[in-house]
């Protein structure tokens, strides 16, 4: 009895996403053993498409209800946004149409699709007949939000605006990262999001703007310890802000900080053996995963990046698989201590966009072709769970159409091939199952639609406190870097009278939230003026 009042007590006051207790491990495999082979195939893949709505004509439509895909990573430039109201809702239809067959904003049921555009291969494979869903299964919802605005932040307006990684670490305040946190898991959460691809956790060893590879601002900073520090509280941030219904995925897996080149152009490099990656790229995932000090602060996945180690994994040559491919090299990480628990636990591996254009170079010097089947195979059975197949096809540029195609090829592919191989039915088994855990830890064991679905009376979300809390985080982390203060005191020994005149260089890079909508600049032209003016008068 006190054995059970133990494991029900730490369910309860401790449960978290990535935790995987006998009920997940019972309740999931139940849930396996129901499903159909399309509906675990299915699961294996995050998909992207074009619009921010659903109906009858939809390409997303079509892959969730016919190819039963898992999960859907949503993009600004693919049209998925507009504003947060139209976000929700359409989280909301996504949602509906996996566990329900229809939309809430249509309340259409979907039970016709588009035929299938065959694709030339050796044995074209028929179009799916429609499949209502048998096995109600949520969605993972994954967006990039990493602070900062544009470009790696996805949502540009009607969120709090929160600063990048960098100045959250340059306060050297980990409350700060997990207050920040909490307001991203809150307001992702309250608008259906359920995954957040971030935060990276890349340390900044040499920071040089004209290095190809150059973090920018992505990077808490380039101490490993503090870097993990800041990780776990921003994990724990969110967790607690989106009430544990957030699955926190950090990334670029072991660290890419000190590669050669840009992992979106070719596949970097990095020039150190594992005992130095211990010490500095994977210390802060240590940090998310065993070293974790709370399970509020375990990141829920780890995204793989598109780079090579060199004496890690042997000599480099043009052959060498990226980590991502590598079933060796990833076997030999997670055998480390500080992984293997997190492992065993239910940790979700998450391959990088499998269409960049390192991936197609690597297949392809030559880029004449982008052999789609055997690139997430690969990736599969190197050990990623979750294959994110993003601009999935040839070109640095792929049409839509030849994007989605080559998705449900691979789709109906991997369906074949789970009946006639033994070892590779093995390997999805084992990944679907560790999927499951996690939509499980989301929403607490509970599939049901009102568990899922967004209240329709859901208010507009009020951003005015957590702004005026942004904009004293953003005062803590400014930074003086040159000249110091002795230089500075020097040089401008008293404040501008008001006589003088004070030239301000702004950027003037915009953004475009979809891509029927307006331009925005990155930094308002007057923001500085308008600050400069509210302080000092």
């Amino acid at each position: 009895m006190a054995l059970y009042c133990y494991f029900v007590c730490r369910f309860f006051f401790e449960r978290r996403a990535t935790a995987v207790y006998a009920n997940d491990d019972e309740r999931a495999q139940e849930i396996f053993d129901a499903m159909s082979i399309e509906e675990r195939v299915g699961q294996l893949f995050l998909v992207t498409f074009e619009g921010n709505a659903i109906n009858r004509q939809s390409d997303i439509a079509d892959l969730i209800l016919n190819y039963r895909v898992g999960g859907i990573v949503l993009h600004a430039e693919n049209g998925n946004i507009n504003n947060i109201n139209q976000l929700a809702t359409l989280t909301n239809d996504l949602q509906s149409l996996a566990i329900n067959g229809t939309t809430i904003s249509v309340g259409e049921v979907f039970t016709t699709t588009t035929p299938l555009t065959e694709t030339v291969t050796a044995t074209p494979l028929p179009s799916p007949t429609p499949i209502l869903p048998n096995v109600p299964v949520p969605l993972l919802i994954a967006v990039d939000q990493e602070g900062d605005g544009a470009p790696y932040s996805e949502i540009l307006s009607g969120l709090t605006a929160v600063p990048n990684n960098m100045a959250i670490g340059a306060t050297w305040q980990p409350k700060n990262a997990q207050i920040i946190g909490e307001i991203v898991g809150r307001e992702l959460s309250a608008i259906g999001v359920n995954m957040l691809l971030g935060p990276s956790l890349d340390i900044l060893e040499n920071p040089d703007p004209f290095k190809p590879a150059n973090l920018g601002t992505r990077s808490f900073g380039g101490d490993p310890y503090w870097v993990g520090l800041m990780g776990q509280a921003y994990i724990e941030g969110v967790h607690i802000g989106s009430d544990n219904q957030m699955a926190v995925v950090a990334k670029h897996f072991p660290g890419i900080g000190s590669s050669d080149r840009p992992v979106a152009e070719e596949v970097p490099t990095v020039r150190k053996s594992l005992s130095e990656l211990e010490a500095v790229e994977l210390a802060p995932f240590f940090a998310v995963t065993g070293g974790a000090k709370t399970t509020t602060a375990v990141a829920d996945a780890l995204l793989t990046t598109h780079a090579r180690y060199q004496d890690f994994q042997g000599n480099i040559s043009a052959s060498t698989a990226p980590v991502s491919f590598d079933p060796q090299a990833l076997i030999t990480l997670m055998s480390l201590p500080q992984f293997s628990e997190w492992r065993q636990n239910g940790g979700v591996i998450i391959s990088d966009a499998l269409g960049q254009r390192s991936v197609q170079r690597f297949y392809d010097d030559t880029r004449q072709e982008f052999p789609h089947r055997r690139v997430a195979k690969d990736a599969l059975l190197a050990g990623n769970d979750l294959l994110y197949l993003h601009n999935f096809a040839l070109g640095d540029d792929p049409t839509y159409d030849d994007q989605i195609t080559n998705v449900r090829d691979t789709v109906l592919w991997f369906r074949e091939k789970y009946l006639t191989d033994q070892p590779f039915q093995q390997r999805v088994d084992e990944a679907v199952l560790r999927i499951l855990q996690m939509k499980m830890g989301l929403y607490n064991h509970d599939f049901s639609p009102e568990n899922i679905l967004l209240s329709p009376d859901t208010p507009i979300l009020d951003t005015s406190f957590d702004s005026a809390a942004m904009f004293d985080i953003g005062q803590t982390a400014v930074t003086l870097i040159s000249p110091d203060q002795v230089e500075l005191a020097a040089r401008l020994s008293s404040p501008p009278s008001g006589e003088e005149t004070i030239v301000i260089f702004t950027d003037v890079r915009q953004a475009q939230q979809c891509p029927t909508c307006p331009p925005t600049p990155y930094i308002s032209p007057t923001a500085l003026e308008e600050t400069i003016l509210q302080l000092y008068g």
